[in-house]
């Protein structure tokens, strides 16, 4: 049931618009409410899976004091503890000071606590981050053991997968509109409105398929239907590899070819070392038709976009006018985090403030698109201030924690999930992956498979 109920949780979001679309964001917080509920019954219950996991697919590992016992519960309740400390005291007024001669914003009702802007933007932050601490605590307590988490991932992977030949379709249909529904002015891929979170998503499930396509492929050789899975994951790495390159995001494409050729590196020198020479030529055969399949889609259907959105990164002036464009959105966080240090200015707080920490001569720049910092430590540090984002960076740091002790190179189901982990946040110091409801709950969920699953195979071999 844990499976099913997360499973809808990303599900949703991913497809409901990746979240971002208010009128649907509801289902969103109750999914998570019941999949916390849900755990807490399991815990409370006390069920625990069998040391042998292969046939267990639900119940709870841990009881309810191994919950209780874990950071990453207290971590998760304080930061939304700070969270709702933001929404109540929010109701920050813009007015013209005479004093200054420059417009500002009124104090908070109560100047010490925690404070946000507008009420409503503050609420959109439970829906960035309630569900990925809810599929952390659920994975790390509620799945059984290193089938669950295959279970949970597999159905992540199909999602995408399919998500991903929507998008194609709807690519190829040239409409303007998401789903045919509602109107977009810019670029857009799938349900997604911004192709820079498109792009990032896509990136994510690109290395998630492949870890696990590898997996089957070089190091399971009598799992039951192998060929099917084969199959399965082939696909999903071939649409999640042209949703990225659809998405027309320069950056994740160069990274989602970084992916591929680590992945044909690491292909051989397991194949060269372990298989025979048909196998060696079935490795070539395959990379070289994977390659082309990806290059006649795409140059079949959007060969100059791509083209265009490449060509800018090798465009000095153009690379020129974006770096000096986002170096003042940083310098501009900055001065807002001086003024705000220890609880920052609230969700979505920055597009407020950012006029009046600018001399108006500047403000010809504050145009469309320029409501995000576009690298997002800056901005969330402008938001939740050292108290915010220290709790996001302690929580990151407790799932992270297993996978310093796991050589992740060792496995393909952990190396390439944890490259799209990593890539991602290089990717959120020039842009903002992390802005997306989507984007940080997959990032969440596949960050803690990975450092559990990590976990768990190593207390499988010392036994």
């Amino acid at each position: 049931m844990m499976i099913v109920l997360l499973s809808l949780l990303i599900i949703y979001t991913s497809w409901m618009r990746g979240g971002s679309v208010h009128g649907y964001q509801p289902p969103i917080i109750w999914l998570s409410l019941l999949c916390l509920v849900f755990l807490l019954g399991q815990l409370t219950a006390g069920r625990k899976t069998e040391k042998d996991d292969k046939d267990v697919m639900s119940g709870a590992r841990h009881s309810l004091s191994g919950l209780l016992k874990d950071p990453l519960f207290y971590i998760a309740g304080l930061f939304l503890v700070f969270l709702a400390l933001q929404w109540y005291n929010s109701g920050r007024l813009l007015y013209f000071s005479q004093t200054d001669s420059a417009w500002c914003f009124s104090e908070p009702v109560i100047p010490f606590l925690p404070s946000s802007v507008l009420k409503k933007e503050a609420a959109e932050m439970f829906v960035w981050f309630l569900p990925a601490f809810t599929a952390a605590l659920c994975i790390r307590h509620g799945l059984a053991g290193r089938s669950g988490i295959r279970t949970l991932l597999t159905v992540v992977i199909a999602s995408a997968g399919f998500l991903g030949l929507f998008g194609v379709i709807q690519f190829l249909s040239g409409t303007k509109e998401v789903f045919w529904t509602w109107p977009q002015n810019s670029h857009f891929y799938a349900s997604f409105s911004y192709q820079n979170h498109s792009g990032e998503f896509f990136l994510l499930m690109f290395c998630l398929s492949v870890g696990f396509l590898l997996r089957f492929l070089l190091f399971d050789k009598t799992a039951p239907r192998r060929r099917l899975w084969l199959v399965v994951f082939s696909l999903a790495s071939l649409l999640t590899l042209v949703s990225v390159h659809l998405s027309l995001v320069a950056a994740s494409t160069i990274f989602v070819w970084a992916v591929m050729a680590i992945g044909v590196v690491f292909a051989s020198i397991i194949v060269f070392k372990r298989f025979p020479p048909v196998m060696r030529l079935n490795l070539i055969m395959a990379v070289v038709i994977f390659s082309c399949l990806t290059f006649y889609v795409v140059s079949g259907t959007a060969r100059e976009k791509v083209a265009s959105e490449l060509s800018k990164m090798a465009d000095a002036t153009q690379l020129e006018k974006d770096f000096t464009t986002r170096w003042w959105q940083v310098v501009t966080a900055r001065k807002i985090w001086n003024d705000n240090k220890l609880f920052g200015v609230g969700g979505w707080g920055y597009r407020h403030l950012v006029g009046t920490y600018m001399p108006e001569k500047a403000w010809v720049l504050l145009n469309v698109g320029r409501a995000n910092v576009h690298n997002d430590f800056m901005q969330f540090l402008a938001e939740f201030g050292v108290v915010g984002l220290g709790l996001i960076l302690l929580a990151v740091a407790v799932l992270f924690w297993p996978l310093f002790r796991y050589p992740m190179w060792n496995h393909p189901m952990i190396l390439f999930p944890m490259l799209g982990v990593l890539l991602t946040c290089l990717h959120s110091a020039i842009d903002l992956p992390f802005r997306n409801a989507a984007v940080i709950l997959s990032w969440t969920i596949i960050l803690t498979a990975a450092g559990e699953y990590a976990r768990l195979t190593v207390a499988r071999r010392r036994e």
